[in-house]
Parts: structure tokens; C-alpha cells; sequence
């Protein structure tokens, strides 16, 4: 079958076969079809059908299907929907998968989505949480400062207060991550825990330089009787 020779121009479907044993045959899509019915035989379609689907043939064969061979795959999509703008119901092997892959796009993106909202809401809350603690803690820093401690002292001895804490947490989350990792992973995996621990460790050393170098250090650097005046209102 060849590109030439078309009945309707606009309808690069309609073929003629030119192989020699069959050169009689004609090929059309369903809208010819059904026109060339109507001008050949003088009668309306839904009495074609029905007269055909009884014996009549009209001395002719009305394909129920027909298979199109495409050479690659990435044209499978142009070809269906070439074939759909023409009126053909189409029906190939990649349309099946096409609401599978849609649910596994969507389900690897929710996937990827939901961790990195609960880290970043785990960060939020830890980050409010020490602002907070820091807001409340004003007033000793006023009595360290007046008693003569200077600022890098004040900061210093929070600095090492707040480390302890992430020291025990990254530990803490590190052990567990193995635990799980050597439980749920293969062994031939489990390099994916390692990286999995040492992304949580860095991504605590992160929140950690960002309490120290900004909260903290915002805190510590207010006057003394910034600090008095702000604890005597909270108070």
C-alpha cells in the first residue's frame, strides 16, 4: 500500500493497493465509506448497515478493523491522532498505558512531594521552636550581660546548650536510619541508607548553623537592657 493515487485529498488514509494480485482493491476511511455507499447504491447508511448485517453484501467487504504498521515508535502518537482527527476509532498498545503512566507520574511526584513538605514543615517547627526558647531565655541573657558576661561569652554558652541538642537528635536519627536501612534493604542496597544518613546529617548541621548564626546570634547581640526591658513585658 502507497501514499498515491488518494480518492478524497484531504484524507491521506484513502489507499489503493498496488501489489500486483490485488490491484482492483480500494482502500477508504469510514467517512468515504459511507459516501461512496450512498452515491453508489442509492440508499442511506443505517439501511446499508442493517441490510449487510443480514447477507446483503453489495458486492463488497466492509473491514471491521484495519492494522497500521508504524516504522518507529515515537510517531506510535502522531499516527492515533492523525487517525482519530479523521474519524477512525483507534486502538493501539501504548493507549493502555497511557492512564497507567499518568497514575505513576502522579503517585512518584506525591511520592517525592510528601517528604520534602514534611522535612521542610520538620524545619519550620524546630526553627519556631527555638525562637521561641531564645525569646524566653532574654532575661538571663540581660543577667549574664549585667553580671559581666560579654557577648560571646552569652553566645558560647547557648552555642554549646543548642549543639547538644542536635548532637543527640543526629545520632539519635542516624542510629535509627541504620536500624531501619539493614531491616528493610537488601544488603546489596543498603549504601542507599549511608546516603540517606548523611543527607539527614547535613540537612541537621543546616538547621543548626541557621539557629546559631541567626537566632541566636540576633538575640545575643541586643543590649542588655533591651534584653531586661523586653523579659520585664513578657513577664
Amino acid at each position: 500500500m502507497v501514499y498515491q493515487r488518494s480518492v478524497d485529498e484531504n484524507n491521506p488514509l484513502n489507499l489503493f493497493d498496488t501489489s500486483d494480485n490485488q490491484s482492483n482493491i480500494l482502500y477508504v476511511g469510514p467517512e468515504l465509506f459511507r459516501k461512496l455507499i450512498r452515491i453508489s447504491y442509492h440508499i442511506s447508511w443505517s439501511d446499508f448497515v442493517t441490510k449487510y448485517d443480514h447477507g446483503q453484501s453489495f458486492g463488497i467487504q466492509a473491514l471491521k478493523g484495519v492494522c497500521v504498521y508504524v516504522d518507529r515508535v515515537s510517531d506510535v502518537e502522531k499516527v492515533a491522532s492523525l487517525l482519530q482527527q479523521l474519524g477512525y476509532n483507534e486502538n493501539y498498545t501504548f493507549k493502555s498505558f497511557h492512564n497507567i503512566t499518568a497514575s505513576i507520574h502522579d503517585a512518584v511526584v506525591f511520592a517525592i512531594a510528601l517528604p520534602i513538605v514534611f522535612l521542610l514543615a520538620t524545619i519550620g517547627h524546630v526553627l519556631l521552636s527555638f525562637n521561641a526558647y531564645l525569646k524566653v531565655q532574654q532575661k538571663d541573657m540581660g543577667i549574664l550581660r549585667h553580671f559581666g558576661y560579654d557577648e560571646s561569652d552569652v553566645f558560647r554558652i547557648y552555642a554549646y546548650s543548642i549543639s547538644r541538642i542536635f548532637v543527640m537528635v543526629g545520632v539519635g536519627v542516624s542510629i535509627y536510619t541504620l536500624i531501619l536501612g539493614a531491616l528493610c534493604i537488601p544488603i546489596s542496597h543498603l549504601y542507599y541508607t549511608f546516603e540517606l544518613v548523611a543527607f539527614l546529617c547535613i540537612l541537621t548541621l543546616v538547621t543548626y548553623r541557621v539557629i546559631i548564626s541567626w537566632l541566636l546570634r540576633g538575640y545575643v547581640g541586643k543590649g542588655v537592657l533591651e534584653l531586661l526591658k523586653f523579659s520585664k513585658e513578657f513577664e
